[in-house]
């Protein structure tokens, strides 16, 4: 992952997602890097488990220029979240950046194209972009550099116009996936962690998940009773009673009793 910085030719911070990838193109025209013919670009901050060669594998078999990962999506949540329509080739028609009332009931699509049952596509008929996109290389280097210069964003600005020109196509992504890039939909989704069954599994040892380490001691638990609860290291926890609990410290955290 590459930190965002300031240099002598650029003191802005990131102004957007496409923005971002701006300010590292010269990485990509590197000249040991010439042989790249596609770049996958993600999120970090979102929580979801992805084997990203089928992803790129269908981005290559379709020929496409852009590939976007979507999820199926029902009408609770739709609206907070870009919208492609397709067609039953899985090619991006239009997308609608978080449509609103009719705007929304006009992104409706048959997810069935994409795989889905018929009883899941009657449930969910929409599919959201997860942010997560495969790019040929030279396309993008044209669309940051030369035709959207001054485009920072690629859900709003850049992938709505890109369904006019290029072949985008939509790649669904079946399985748990949540936006944590708020405070609350971070926390509701630890909370959702400590459930029974999880939706997500980090503990399985087929598909490790490693975390940046805090060098914190392993956390102290005396005369306590924690269920459905997670603890991070860091903690000390004097006669707690806990339930549905998660706790999560930057230093070291002092848990008292009678936490719910």
């Amino acid at each position: 992952p590459l930190a965002a910085t300031q240099t002598p030719d650029g003191k802005k911070w990131f102004q957007g997602t496409a923005d971002a990838v701006r300010q590292f193109t010269w990485l990509f025209e590197d000249a040991t890097k010439k042989h790249i013919e596609h770049v996958l670009i993600l999120s970090g901050d979102h929580l979801y488990r992805m084997d990203y060669m089928k992803f790129i594998q269908k981005h290559i078999d379709t020929r496409a220029d852009i590939t976007i990962s979507c999820v199926p999506m029902d009408d609770s949540r739709a609206s907070d979240y870009g919208l492609m329509k397709i067609d039953d080739r899985g090619r991006v028609l239009y997308f609608s950046e978080k449509p609103k009332g009719a705007d929304l009931r006009a992104m409706e699509v048959d997810t069935t194209v994409l795989g889905l049952s018929p009883q899941e596509a009657k449930i969910k008929p929409y599919i959201a972009s997860m942010g997560i996109y495969v790019f040929r290389t030279d396309i993008l280097l044209k669309l940051l550099r030369w035709r959207y210069p001054t485009a920072n964003d690629f859900g709003s600005e850049i992938i709505p116009a890109s369904t006019k020109e290029y072949n985008v196509q939509a790649y669904l992504f079946n399985d748990y996936w949540e936006d944590i890039g708020t405070i609350k939909s971070f926390f509701d989704a630890n909370l959702a962690l400590a459930a029974q069954p999880p939706k997500f599994r980090f503990f399985d040892p087929t598909k490790p998940i490693f975390t940046s380490p805090r060098f914190l001691p392993p956390t102290k638990i005396e005369k306590c009773r924690v269920l459905d609860s997670i603890i991070s290291h860091g903690c000390f926890s004097p006669g707690m009673q806990c339930r549905a609990f998660c706790c999560w410290s930057p230093f070291a955290t002092r848990i008292w009793c009678g936490v719910e």
